[in-house]
């Protein structure tokens, strides 16, 4: 609604009250009836700028306007005035003289005398700029290439002319401010008396859902990428002496500090670092204190992967999620957005169905756009960032204090398991390093609990590691490329690249190229006789942090495994599956 509220601004400067009145009462109704079409016409002339449906705008304007001042009274509850008199409101509004004629164009209609109206109209300065409409209002049922005015002493224009429509558009524009400003200060307080819905059943169903994860949960540091947020105006990104420090902090700290004014956020990790378990902690955070003191902000967290009904919107998707819990008006949703009174989580941008991403990434973009008061923080893994203007921050990898900290929380009570964890990490480095990453220390954890003992070998760490995010993208992700029985062909193609890049390099771990991975990989399909689309897998592991980018070119970057313990797994792997 931004773009539409900056146009109507400029049509109508000093009206910036009514502006908002208007827009807040076409959004709440974008759905319902009439103004649907209402909204409909302002999208399609301010925001997708389709000169050539015009003639579709000005029908649309023109022919719902009794409806938007039935809304008015409907909402103030007031006694609805008769249409005859709102057809004279009408007409006499846009038989006023009109300071902005087209060359050539002169206006032949007298203006009404009605006296209930003229009064009104007086201190309405901006109605002077109105076209005559009487036609169209009195033919409002005619099809839109029906419902046509012709310039007194000009020639007929092209329906795709925007000269010829825009002047109408901007009439009917200033008629609905115009009917909005009269009963403005009514509409503002019945706004204000609002009462807010009853969230406790809504909230405690977030709490519900989450509760498990958070007793025992360490908040992770984030760090700001000030290469991916070079595009916002504020921030330097030269790395000079007078480049800004990067901002480093946990998003709660963050996000309750003056350090994000844009109040947005992109949280960027691997898989596996905590993404979802810190939007799942801020949501379960926002429920508490909204559930204390009912005047906070309501929270909202959304899973991209799961919202695959193509004909909803994300904002009909905010509304449905509440809505399981307490029956409120779409039009709340908007409000709240509005005025800052929701706090959105939408986790897991990688994870949109294809038939969905350019679909809701635009809608993503118009939420973040449209509602500055809003706080949100997105979630994704690393990939291309199609928000340019949203700060990106890096979720980092536990340090030694936070380890420490984990696991005392979480082997609370059992000393055993407590110092079964720490020599272990202590011997192996390969291990601690694993448990930096938040999924894979509570896996090990879970692990000990269960055995009261750690693998007995690095190349057993690494099976139960990868069949830990192995299970994870399955159950938890809803990727059925990661079922028991599809992951194998995953394992056959990695241990195919691991072995062939050992028999060509040697020992170590070595930096390959994109074109001999895709080489290996083709190798394996052909000799094993399976399908699979092998660009998406070498995406796929390298957000699993199973092979990682070293060098990035334009055409053919670099890789190698994320430690060398993986290149030996997956060679051993290749060796038993041959029989070596």
């Amino acid at each position: 609604m931004e773009i539409i509220k900056q146009e109507l601004n400029t049509l109508a400067p000093n009206k910036e009250k009514a502006i908002d009145l208007f827009l807040t009462l076409v959004s709440r109704n974008q759905h319902d009836g009439s103004l649907k079409n209402v909204h409909e016409a302002l999208e399609m002339c301010f925001v997708e700028g389709k000169v050539n449906e015009l003639a579709n705008v000005r029908q649309k304007l023109a022919t719902n306007f009794i409806s938007y001042c039935n809304l008015i009274f409907s909402t103030l509850q007031i006694e609805i005035i008769d249409k005859d008199t709102l057809s004279d409101a009408f007409r006499i509004v846009f038989n006023k003289k009109n300071i902005r004629y087209p060359n050539g164009f002169t206006n032949s209609f007298s203006e009404s005398n009605n006296p209930n109206f003229e009064l009104m109209l007086e201190p309405f300065s901006f109605c002077k700029v109105l076209l005559d409409l009487r036609n169209a209002y009195n033919h409002r049922k005619l099809g839109q290439n029906e419902l046509t005015i012709f310039y007194q002493g000009g020639k007929n224009k092209k329906l795709s002319d925007k000269y010829f429509f825009q002047p109408d558009i901007d009439a009917c524009l200033c008629t609905y401010l115009y009917v909005t400003e009269v009963y403005q200060v009514e509409l503002q307080e019945s706004f204000d008396k609002e009462t807010e819905p009853n969230f406790t059943k809504y909230l405690q169903r977030i709490q519900r859902k989450f509760i498990h994860k958070f007793k025992k949960y360490v908040q992770i540091r984030t760090e700001e990428d000030l290469e991916l947020t070079k595009n916002l105006k504020q921030r330097k990104t030269d790395f000079s002496e007078n480049a800004p420090e990067r901002i480093i902090g946990t998003v709660e700290e963050l996000r309750n500090s003056k350090k994000i004014p844009q109040k947005r956020m992109i949280l960027w990790a691997d898989a596996g670092m905590g993404k979802s378990t810190t939007l799942e902690y801020l949501a379960y955070t926002d429920a508490d204190k909204k559930l204390q003191k009912p005047d906070k902000k309501l929270p909202v967290f959304l899973e991209l992967g799961l919202l695959t009904d193509k004909e909803m919107t994300l904002q009909q998707c905010i509304w449905q999620e509440i809505n399981k819990d307490v029956a409120i008006a779409e039009s709340y949703v908007v409000n709240a957005l509005q005025n800052g009174k929701m706090n959105l989580f939408i986790d897991a941008l990688n994870e949109i169905p294809k038939d969905l991403q350019t679909k809701r990434l635009r809608e993503i973009d118009e939420l973040c756009k449209n509602y500055p008061e809003a706080f949100i923080v997105i979630s994704t893994r690393h990939s291309h960032n199609p928000f340019p203007n949203i700060p990106v921050f890096l979720l980092q990898k536990m340090n030694d204090e936070e380890l420490e900290t984990f696991l005392k929380k979480n082997t609370e009570g059992k000393p055993e398991d407590t110092k079964i964890i720490r020599e272990g990490m202590e011997k192996e480095e390969f291990l601690k390093n694993a448990a930096r990453q938040y999924f894979m220390f509570a896996r090990l954890i879970e692990l000990v609990a269960e055995t009261k003992k750690l693998p007995d070998s690095a190349m057993n760490i690494v099976t139960i590691y990868l069949d830990a995010i192995y299970e994870r993208e399955y159950t938890e992700k809803k990727d059925v490329r990661f079922s028991k029985s599809e992951r194998k062909h995953t394992n056959y193609l990695l241990a195919e690249l691991a072995y062939n890049i050992y028999m060509e390099y040697g020992e170590g771990n070595p930096v390959f190229s994109e074109s001999q991975a895709m080489a290996h990989f083709r190798t394996c399909v052909k000799d094993n006789g399976f399908t699979i689309d092998l660009i998406n897998l070498l995406k796929i592991v390298t957000e699993l942090n199973i092979l990682e980018i070293v060098v990035k070119e334009e055409n053919n970057e670099k890789y190698r495994f994320f430690h060398g313990r993986y290149q030996e797994y997956f060679t051993t792997l290749y060796e038993k599956l041959h029989n070596y």
